[in-house]
């Protein structure tokens, strides 16, 4: 997300959010809190889970280092679509919606980043869903060869 500014960019960035160490087991953040901070993983991994109306939960994937995490929603100004939870020790930074709005303001590049990274996951997802889709209709169509 920060790779193409120089080292004083770099800087102004970590001086503007808190480094936090995240032992494995906690809750980061829960599904329906206020969407009010940016994640971005420094070491360690997060898990995303959705828990549905039923009670179930779907892992909805695996945070990295160097990834961004619960930025959208933030940004949107939502709450948060779904629980992140460290599943080893991590560490991360964190920003105020604020802080990283000023962020992405002096720092274009940032913006310009974020929005490749929201690209990137809106492909995956419709890829995943054309996926289900076209598995659904060979099962149908399987299904109705079946019958006749």
């Amino acid at each position: 997300m920060f790779g193409a500014l120089d080292e004083a960019g770099a800087e102004a960035v970590m001086a503007a959010g808190a480094v936090r160490r995240i032992p494995a087991g906690t809750t980061i953040f829960a599904q329906g809190d206020p969407g009010a901070t940016c994640h971005s993983l420094l070491h360690g991994r997060i898990k995303i889970i959705k828990t549905r109306p039923d009670g179930g939960q779907a892992v909805l994937r695996f945070i990295g280092p160097g990834e961004m995490y619960g930025t959208v929603a933030a940004m949107m100004g939502q709450a948060f679509p779904a629980d992140a939870l460290a599943i080893v020790d991590s560490v991360e930074v964190v920003w105020t919606t604020a802080a990283f709005r000023r962020l992405m303001e002096r720092f274009p590049a940032i913006g310009v980043r974020c929005m490749s990274c929201v690209g990137f996951r809106l492909m995956e997802l419709q890829a995943r869903n054309g996926e289900l889709t076209a598995d659904r209709v060979e099962r149908r169509h399987g299904h109705d060869r079946r019958r006749r």
